[in-house]
């Protein structure tokens, strides 16, 4: 059996990882990192506390993985946490396209808001596809 893979060392031809990074400033917006880091992200809106909402500018995409860190300017018990993903692997439709939720959690495990702002304050993640739109 053929077991040499395929570029980029993936099973998958057809997989991409579609990094993101975005600041968060405690209970205020976020603001995505500039590109070319987020040319897959069209936007990230703070949806309630600690619960952030990527959306992505394509369908056709079937989630493989999904992993999120919180990047913080000194030691704490705050992490970051992967969440519920929609859309992914749906027919292209603009008016609805894929979404993923990353949680922030504290030591306890509860959902909390971020720290303040501040330039080392940020998620950073990626999300492993498999391209079926075939471009």
């Amino acid at each position: 059996m053929e077991r040499g893979g395929y570029p980029g060392f993936t099973n998958n031809p057809m997989q991409k990882d579609l990094n993101f990074k975005f600041f968060v400033d405690a209970g205020n917006a976020p603001t995505l990192a500039a590109s070319p880091l987020n040319n897959w992200v069209a936007s990230v809106v703070r949806t309630s506390q600690g619960l952030y909402t990527l959306t992505f500018r394509d369908t056709g995409l079937i989630i493989g993985g999904f992993f999120a860190e919180l990047t913080l300017n000194a030691a704490g018990a705050t992490y970051a946490q992967a969440g519920p993903t929609t859309g992914f692997g749906a027919a292209y439709n603009p008016a609805s396209p894929p979404t993923a939720v990353v949680f922030i959690l504290n030591g306890a495990g509860a959902v909390t808001d971020p720290p303040a702002a501040n330039a080392n304050v940020f998620v950073s993640g990626v999300i492993t596809i498999v391209d079926t739109s075939g471009f």
